[in-house]
């Protein structure tokens, strides 16, 4: 009966307590002094939820009876203890585990209520256990004061945001006092400013047209010129003032190899090593005069090729705080060049054959009186005849002892020299004479491949021990065209020409000491435009621009004294161009080898 009537007590004076005040403070203190009297507990501490951070709570004393009970031992430890970092769910979880009671230490019981919405409750006192029947009976009183802290906080907020409200009333209503004197005056102002306003957009519109017809008319000049450009057969590149590429044509794609997506905005390096300081000058010259026509130069394609081009640029003016950028045409003259090339080689062997013809009528009677004698000196000294035995006899010699006494003096062997000389003194004034009458021998149709075959054969039993090369360490890689037709040709002729180009290349690559690849040659044929192509490559030195545009001249040559007379290429020059109407050139640079194009037609011309 006396537990009850506490109860009773417990509930009433809280209550009123609570329902008395909605000072969060004053309400906190009198439930807690309440709850200590009533209880007979010897402190307690109302702990505040907080939200320091989103998404992180945890719980901070908000008042204590006595004001040091946060420091006693029993306490301190208790609150110590409590979770200070919780998510929103592990403070529900945490709040699942209450009503708590514990005891930090001998002679303290403390227990530990949840404020709902607000925080907690600790009260702690001495002796025995709390009365469990009655602090389970005060849930509904915690729920109750929890409720009223909440208010209290609802309520504080509120009286924050009615001031704060009224502050911004009492703003507004000055503002607007003075927005409707401003108003009157900003009416005068509109009123000048719109007859101001009405001129200039008079004005302004008819600018606005002559900008319209301007940028039309732009637009129309940028189409054709973008027109013009894809329209240009040869190859055209726009760079900036910093040399970057802005734009390049379809026909720079297609003679170059690359697209704009891959070089736009970029500088472009396409320029020989060799030709560095003259694409410098030329763009100096270009920025400094403004225009520049017909400059020949080399330039690089995406694959490494070598093209000659016929440049001509002008300046354009961008941005007016940009560098001039230029605009350059690049025009592919390879093809022009060569037939250039050839054009002059022919007339070089015109004039050789005119000259030849004169001198080898003029070379080859002395030669043959010289051959003549030769051969008869030997037949007197050597042979073994009985007019010779007689005549030597007879000036008191045996003709075994003349014959030894030649023999050791090397008689014989300058007279093997002398012929052999002649023989080949001979054979150039022959080649000369190449160029100079036609060849009795008559076309017939025959198959390339099988003459090039013959040629190899032939060469595969070249060793020179003086000139140090043996075309048997060559390996040769035939890439043949089976199904190719059968070509009006004189076969001799042509076997001379592949053997001739062969050798040229067995020779150039045993030359080559420092190379580390093995020496290689390629031979292929297929079928071109109206003919047959032959293609023969190796890997050897290759040869500088100079000797490449001289290679065909009669009597020009790389070798040494006495290891060849420069007639070799030029008489094969002569075979294909003149003898059968074909066509010969050839393609190299230093450390990249040599590559031999040969077409024939397919039909004998007249």
């Amino acid at each position: 009966m006396e537990s009850k009537l506490i109860q009773f007590q417990v509930f009433y004076e809280i209550a009123m307590t609570i329902g008395n005040s909605l000072d969060l403070h004053k309400m906190l203190r009198s439930a807690l002094v309440a709850y200590l009297r009533k209880l007979s507990c010897a402190s307690g501490v109302i702990m505040k939820l907080t939200v320091p951070e989103p998404g992180r709570a945890g719980f901070v004393p908000e008042l204590s009876i006595p004001r040091t009970a946060v420091d006693q031992p029993a306490l301190k430890k208790v609150i110590d203890g409590l979770p200070n970092s919780l998510s929103p769910e592990g403070v529900d979880r945490f709040k699942d585990t209450l009503p708590l009671c514990t005891h930090p230490d001998k002679g303290t019981c403390v227990y530990i209520m949840d404020l709902q919405g607000f925080g907690l409750l600790i009260l702690a006192k001495g002796g025995d256990d709390f009365d469990m029947t009655t602090l389970h009976s005060l849930v509904q009183l915690n729920k109750k004061l929890a409720g009223a802290c909440v208010a209290c906080q609802q309520k504080k907020r509120i009286e924050l945001i009615n001031d704060k409200l009224s502050r911004e009333i009492d703003v507004r209503r000055r503002t607007e006092n003075k927005l409707v004197q401003l108003a009157g005056e900003l009416e005068l102002r509109v009123a000048k400013r719109t007859q101001t306003l009405n001129a200039l957009n008079e004005e302004l519109l008819k600018k606005i047209e002559e900008i319209e017809a301007k940028e039309a008319s732009l637009k129309e000049s940028e189409e054709r010129y973008r027109s013009l450009m894809q329209a240009t057969p040869d190859p055209v590149v726009v760079y900036d003032g910093k040399g970057r590429v802005l734009f390049v044509n379809p026909a720079f794609t297609r003679v170059f190899g690359w697209r704009f997506e891959e070089i736009s905005g970029r500088r472009l390096d396409f320029v020989p090593e060799d030709r560095m300081d003259e694409a410098v000058g030329l763009r100096r010259r270009v920025l400094n005069e403004g225009v520049c026509v017909g400059i020949e130069s080399r330039r690089l394609t995406k694959e490494g090729n070598v093209l000659d081009v016929s440049i001509s640029g002008a300046t354009y003016q961008g941005p007016s705080d940009a560098l001039p950028g230029v605009i350059v045409n690049l025009r592919d003259i390879t093809e022009i060049k060569q037939t250039q090339d050839m054009m002059i080689q022919a007339e070089k062997m015109v004039s050789l054959g005119g000259l030849a013809a004169g001198m080898a009528h003029e070379i080859n009677n002395p030669l043959a009186g010289i051959l003549q004698s030769v051969q008869v000196i030997e037949n007197r000294l050597k042979g073994d005849l009985p007019v010779n035995r007689k005549t030597a006899e007879a000036c008191g010699v045996s003709f075994e002892s003349m014959t030894e006494y030649m023999e050791r003096r090397g008689i014989f062997k300058l007279s093997s020299h002398i012929c052999k000389s002649g023989r080949q003194a001979a054979q150039i004034v022959d080649d000369m004479l190449s160029f100079s009458r036609k060849e009795s021998s008559s076309h017939k149709l025959s198959d390339v491949n099988q003459i090039i075959d013959a040629a190899l054969m032939m060469a595969s039993h070249d060793y020179d021990l003086k000139k140090s090369y043996d075309f048997s360490r060559i390996k040769v890689f035939k890439f043949y065209d089976t199904a190719l037709p059968k070509i009006p040709c004189i076969p001799n002729q042509i076997q001379q020409v592949v053997f001739n180009l062969l050798k040229n290349a067995a020779q150039a690559m045993s030359k080559d000491r420092d190379a580390k690849e093995t020496p290689t040659i390629q031979l292929a044929t297929f079928s071109g435009e109206g003919g047959v192509c032959i293609d023969i490559s190796d890997n050897g030195p290759g040869m500088n621009d100079h000797v490449r545009q001289r290679l065909f001249e009669p009597f020009f040559t790389t070798k040494g004294v006495g290891e060849g007379t420069g007639l070799g290429l030029s008489v094969s020059y002569f075979i294909i161009t003149d003898r059968h109407r074909g066509k010969m050139g050839v393609s190299s640079a230093p450390g990249k080898g040599t590559r031999f194009s040969i077409k024939l037609p397919i039909f004998r011309p007249d």
